[in-house]
């Protein structure tokens, strides 16, 4: 599971204990908040089991927190590193935001995913993306919505970084809940066609 916002525990259900594992890229509550909902759920369908939960190293109460949930076993995230789960292959890059921030590469099967989390502009990203089969970015802006200093992205510099990194497909996330979707898929396109906004409930292929 990458990232644990709202709906997150109701839409895993009683899936929730099968879970592999758990990455957060980042802090903010948005990203993190329905992990307490998760770690009970998993307490409850699996007493005694404690999933994985990848976590920048950070100081403060929220990690805190997190760290002493008994549904999960924390593992800290500091720097550029790479974790080795037998059939998958995390490999974290810090990237740029108001908190401490984490794109990942996820590989397995010979595929690899992508996801810069929460970041503006950032010349890591093209490290983090390339050749990857499939980029999930953060677009969180258009041309029309950017503020003076961003601490997210926008659509069309999602689709140059994704046609600089040479990505198979642009998966676009963090979108506004006011935007026009329509608008954040055309200008991404404008650097890169095969883009599209992820909606809530869909599978897409890597």
């Amino acid at each position: 599971l990458l990232d644990c916002g709202a709906g997150a525990a109701s839409f895993l259900g009683e899936e929730a204990a099968g879970l592999d594992c758990v990455v957060l890229s980042h802090l903010h509550p948005d990203h993190i908040c329905d992990l307490l909902l998760l770690d009970q759920a998993i307490r409850m369908q699996a007493p005694g089991r404690r999933v994985d939960l990848y976590l920048p190293q950070v100081a403060g109460s929220v990690h805190g927190l997190l760290r002493s949930l008994e549904g999960f076993s924390p593992i800290p995230v500091e720097g550029e590193c790479s974790f080795d789960r037998k059939e998958l292959v995390l490999r974290f890059w810090p990237l740029t935001h108001p908190v401490p921030s984490y794109g990942v590469s996820l590989e397995a099967g010979g595929r690899r995913l992508a996801y810069t989390g929460d970041t503006t502009l950032d010349s890591r990203i093209v490290k983090l993306l390339a050749g990857a089969d499939a980029a999930l970015m953060d677009a969180a802006f258009t041309r029309e919505t950017l503020p003076p200093n961003p601490a997210h992205l926008w659509a069309e510099q999602c689709g140059r970084y994704a046609r600089e990194a040479g990505v198979g497909r642009l998966l676009l996330s963090h979108i506004h809940p006011l935007a026009d979707e329509a608008v954040v898929e055309a200008e991404a396109a404008e650097a890169f066609p095969v883009a599209q906004v992820v909606r809530e409930g869909s599978c897409y292929t890597i």
